[in-house]
C-alpha cells in the first residue's frame, strides 16, 4: 500500500524559477535516502510534503486523499519533519516537549525505544533548562527525541546528523533502521555512505527525482559515475563503504 503519492509534482520559486518538474513518485513502508547538490531542491521537496511550501502544481496524496484535505493538526499526527536548524523557542525543554502532546516519563519507561533513546540523550540531565541555554548538539538531540515521542508515521528529516558526534548519529541511525519497517522515512543526506541504510535511494538529476532500488543499481547509473568520480568503495560486512 502506498503511503504518500506525488502526482505529476513540479516545485518552483517563481514562475521562471522551477526547482523540480513533473515528479512521479509512490512512497510506502520503508527508509528512503534522498541525496543531490546543494540547491537541487532536496529540503524544498520535503517542505512541500509537509505542507511548508504552497508554490507546487501537481497533487500530494496521503493515504489516498489529497493532503490538504486533512486539518494542520491531524495532518501531523501523520506527518513530521526535522531540518539541520530549526526554530529555538525561548521556553523551557519540558514545556517544548508538551507542546504537542503530553510529557509523561511513566510512558517513557514503559516505552523500551524511548527509554533507551532518552537515557541516551540524557534528556532528564536538561528537563528544566531553557531551550536557548542548550549547545547545537544537545538541541539537535532534543529535536530528535522530540519527534520520536510525538510518533508521526511519517518522518522527514533533512540532514538530521548535522551537529551530531559520529556515535550520537551512529545509534540514531540504529533506531531508523529498526522504525523502517512500521514507518515512512524520508532522509535527506550529504554523506553517500547513508545509502546503506536505504530502502530506495533517490536522486535528483536535471530537476528530476530518480531512483535505484540497491547500491549495485544506483553505482552503474551516470549519475553516480559523473558525480562521484574518483570515489571507490569496498564491501565490509555487506556493506558498501565509500571513500575518495
Amino acid at each position: 500500500m502506498n503511503w504518500l503519492v506525488l502526482n505529476n509534482v513540479s516545485i518552483y520559486y517563481n514562475k521562471d524559477n522551477t526547482i523540480l518538474k513533473n515528479i512521479n513518485l509512490s512512497f510506502s513502508k520503508g527508509l528512503y535516502v534522498l541525496i543531490g547538490e546543494n540547491g537541487a531542491g532536496k529540503t524544498s521537496l520535503l517542505k512541500t510534503i509537509a505542507r511548508l511550501n504552497k508554490k507546487f502544481q501537481g497533487e500530494i496524496k496521503l493515504f489516498k486523499n489529497n493532503i490538504f484535505k486533512y486539518s494542520i493538526e491531524e495532518y501531523y499526527k501523520y506527518v513530521g519533519i526535522l531540518f539541520q536548524n530549526n526554530t529555538v523557542y525561548d521556553i523551557n525543554v519540558l514545556d517544548f516537549l508538551s507542546l504537542n502532546k503530553n510529557f509523561s516519563i511513566h510512558y517513557i519507561k514503559e516505552n523500551k525505544f524511548l527509554s533507551e533513546i532518552y537515557e541516551k540523550f540524557k534528556i532528564g540531565n536538561i528537563i528544566n533548562k531553557n531551550l536557548l541555554q542548550l549547545s547545537g548538539g544537545e538541541l539537535q538531540k532534543l529535536n530528535i527525541f522530540s519527534l520520536f515521542y510525538q510518533n508521526p508515521k511519517i518522518l522527514l528529516l533533512d540532514e538530521v546528523f548535522n551537529n551530531l558526534d559520529y556515535n550520537t548519529s551512529s545509534f540514531v541511525k540504529k533506531k531508523l533502521n529498526l522504525l523502517k519497517k512500521d514507518y515512512l522515512i524520508v532522509l535527506v543526506s550529504h554523506d553517500i555512505n547513508d545509502i546503506n541504510m536505504a530502502d530506495c535511494i533517490l536522486y535528483i538529476e536535471k530537476n528530476q527525482i530518480k531512483s535505484a532500488n540497491s547500491i549495485e543499481e544506483f553505482i552503474n547509473t551516470e549519475y553516480f559515475k559523473e558525480k562521484y568520480k574518483g570515489l571507490d568503495y569496498k564491501i565490509l560486512n555487506k556493506k558498501f563503504i565509500f571513500y575518495s
